[in-house]
C-alpha cells in the first residue's frame, strides 16, 4: 500500500461487509467508511474526492481477497461482491491487516510480504532496516498526542516514498515501530539521514528526539525473516545508546552480546529461585563521633558454586530489562526479616536503607507493598528507609514525585542517591519532596585545574541542604584527607570503606550489639 488511508475507506461489500468495516473503525476520529454508490458520486469532484479509496474486492480465482487503490484516478476497478458469509469475513481480515493511520501493513503482514520480496528478488541485495522514534513517549508528554501522531504519519510517508522511489517493503509495527526492508545502495541510506536531520531542523526538534535506525545487510541465504528482522532490532539498540548516532550497522558482536545478556537473565532467574541472593550491609556513620547510626543493604550475588557475581554485571542488565525489581523485592524483605530478627535479639535497631528503582514504581504500588511488609514482620517505618537515584527523578518527574508522596505519607525517610550526577539536580529538589541528599565521593575526582570548582560546589550544595533543613551523606569516603576535608566543610554523615566496607549480617550484628559502636540518637 503505497498512500495514506485517513481520509475515507471505500469497501465494496454486501451490507454485512460494510456494517462489520464500520464497526471496525468506529473508534476512529479520521477515517470514514463509504459504500460503492457514494464513491461513484464523489469520484471526480474535486471538493469531495478522497485522498485514497480502498476497494475491497471479492476474492479471485486463486481466492485472493484483494485491495485495489485509486488516486485520484476518476474510475473504479472492484466489481460488486456476492452477498455470502466468507466473503464478509475476507473484508475485515484485509482491513485489519492495514494500520489506520499509518497506511501501512502491520507487522505480521510485513514479514510475510517482505519474506516474498525477498524471495521475488533473489538476485538483488537488500538490508532490513528497523526504525524507532527516540524518547517517544517523552515527546508525547511534552508536545501533545496530536503532534505524536503527525511525528509517526510523517515516518509512515517518508517510508512510502522511499519504497515508491527506491522499492523494498516498509511495515508498521505499532507504537514508534517501524519496518524497511529496504534495496541495499549507499544512496537510500544517506537520504535517510539527511531526510531525518531536514526535519529535525523545520520543526526545531532536539536530536534527542530523532528516528533511530538499525540496519542489517542480508548476506546469508538461509536466515528466516525473523532473525532478520531481530539482528536490525539489535543494531537499532546499539544506535539508542548513543544520543548523536543516528544509524548503526550490524555486527556479529550485537547478537553475541544479546545471547550474553539472555544468558545472564537465565542465570539470575535460577538464582532467584534457588536462594542465591542476599544482602549485605555498609554502615553510614556520623563524621563527628565515628559511631555508626544505620546502614544500606546492598545486594550480593552468591551462587551455589560460592563465586560472588559482582553487582556491575547483572544489575545495569536487570535495570536494562525491567526485572529490577524482582531482586528489590527480594531484598526489602529479606532486609524485614533481618530488622525483625534484630527486634527479636534486644539488639538497638537502625534504619537500614533500601533501593528503589524506576522500574519498580512502574511494576507496582510500593508504598503499599513495603507497608504491608512492615505489618507483616510487626516493624515500625523508621526501621526502613527508602533510596532512589536521582537519574530516576529526572526520567520520570511525574510518576515518581506521586509516589514520594505516598511513601512520605506512610512515614518513610526518602534519600535521593547519586545527587549530583544528573543536570537538572536543583529542579529536582524544587519538585519533590525529599529527606536526605547523598552524594558520592567521586564527585571531588577532578585534576588540579578544577579541584577548586568542585570543592566549591560541594561546599554549596551543603550550604543549601542546610537551608532546606536536608541531611547529607557523603559516600566512597576512603583516605584520611577525605575525612579532614569533609569535616571542614560542616558535613555530618559518610559511609565509605575509610570506616566498614560492606559486611555480612552476621558481623552487622556484632556490630550494633556493642552500643559504643552506635549512636542511635543521630541515626539516619
Amino acid at each position: 500500500m503505497g498512500q495514506d488511508a485517513r481520509t475515507v475507506l471505500i469497501v465494496d461489500a454486501d451490507e454485512k461487509g460494510i456494517a462489520k468495516t464500520k464497526k471496525l473503525f468506529s473508534r476512529s476520529k479520521t477515517v470514514r467508511v463509504a459504500d460503492l454508490d457514494e464513491a461513484e458520486s464523489i469520484i471526480g469532484d474535486s471538493d469531495r474526492e478522497p485522498e485514497l479509496l480502498l476497494i475491497a474486492d471479492r476474492p479471485d480465482a486463486d481466492g485472493k481477497f484483494g485491495l485495489y487503490e485509486n488516486l485520484k484516478s476518476g474510475e473504479l476497478k472492484a466489481e460488486t461482491a456476492e452477498e455470502t458469509e466468507a466473503d464478509d469475513q475476507k473484508t475485515s481480515a484485509v482491513v485489519a491487516d492495514m494500520d489506520v493511520m499509518t497506511g501501512l501493513p502491520t507487522k505480521t503482514i510485513f514479514l510475510e510480504e517482505a519474506d516474498e520480496y525477498l524471495e521475488k528478488k533473489k538476485d538483488a541485495a537488500f538490508c532490513m532496516v528497523a526504525i524507532d522514534i527516540n524518547h517517544f513517549r517523552l515527546f508525547n508528554q511534552i508536545y501533545g498526542r496530536d503532534a505524536g501522531d503527525k511525528y509517526i504519519i510523517y515516518m509512515a510517508q517518508l517510508l512510502k516514498g522511499y519504497v515508491t522511489e527506491y522499492g523494498g517493503v516498509a511495515g508498521y509495527g505499532g507504537g514508534d515501530d517501524f519496518y524497511y526492508l529496504a534495496p541495499d545502495t549507499q544512496e537510500l541510506f544517506t537520504r535517510m539521514i539527511d531526510d531525518v536531520g531536514e526535519r529535525m531542523r523545520e520543526q526545531s526538534l532536539e536530536i534527542g528526539y530523532a528516528p533511530k535506525f538499525g540496519v542489517f545487510r542480508i548476506v546469508e541465504e538461509d536466515l528466516t525473516i525473523m532473525d532478520i528482522c531481530d539482528s536490525a532490532i539489535a543494531a537499532l539498540e546499539y544506535a539508542k545508546s548513543e544520543y548523536s548516532r543516528l544509524m548503526t550497522w550490524y555486527d556479529s558482536s550485537m547478537m553475541n552480546d544479546s545471547d550474553d545478556e539472555f544468558k545472564l537473565l537465565q542465570d539470575v532467574e535460577f538464582g532467584l529461585k534457588n536462594h542465591e541472593f542476599t544482602f549485605y550491609l555498609q554502615p553510614k556513620v556520623n563524621l563527628s563521633t565515628g559511631k555508626v547510626v544505620g546502614a544500606e543493604a546492598l545486594a550480593r550475588w552468591i551462587r551455589q558454586d560460592n563465586k560472588m557475581i559482582a553487582p556491575p554485571i547483572y544489575i545495569p542488565v536487570l535495570e536494562r530489562n525491567g526485572f529490577i525489581f524482582r531482586l528489590d523485592k527480594l531484598i526489602w524483605e529479606q532486609v524485614c526479616r533481618f530488622q525483625r530478627f534484630c527486634m527479636d535479639m534486644d539488639y538497638p535497631v537502625l534504619p537500614i536503607s533500601v533501593n528503589v528503582s524506576r522500574a519498580d514504581v512502574f511494576a507496582m504500588d510500593v508504598s503499599a507493598y513495603l507497608t504491608d511488609l512492615l505489618k507483616k514482620y510487626d516493624l515500625p517505618v523508621s526501621c526502613l528507609e527508602l533510596e532512589i537515584t536521582e537519574s530516576a527523578y529526572i526520567e520520570e518527574t511525574g510518576e515518581l514525585d506521586a509516589e514520594i508522596e505516598k511513601f512520605k505519607a506512610c512515614g518513610f525517610t526518602v534519600s535521593m542517591d547519586d545527587f549530583g550526577s544528573g543536570y537538572s539536580s536543583l529542579n529536582s529538589l524544587k519538585d519533590l519532596d525529599v529527606d536526605v541528599l547523598k552524594i558520592d565521593m567521586r564527585f571531588l575526582d577532578v585534576d588540579y585545574r578544577s579541584a577548586y570548582k568542585g570543592i566549591s560546589i560541594l561546599d554549596f550544595i551543603m550550604q543549601m541542604a542546610d537551608q532546606l533543613n536536608l541531611a547529607v551523606i557523603v559516600e566512597g569516603v576512603e583516605f584520611p584527607d577525605q575525612v579532614d576535608f569533609l569535616t571542614a566543610l560542616g558535613c555530618d554523615y559518610v559511609q565509605g570503606f575509610y570506616y566498614y566496607k560492606p559486611m555480612r549480617k552476621e558481623a552487622y550484628e556484632d556490630l550494633i550489639s556493642d552500643t559504643d559502636n552506635i549512636d542511635i540518637k543521630k541515626a539516619v
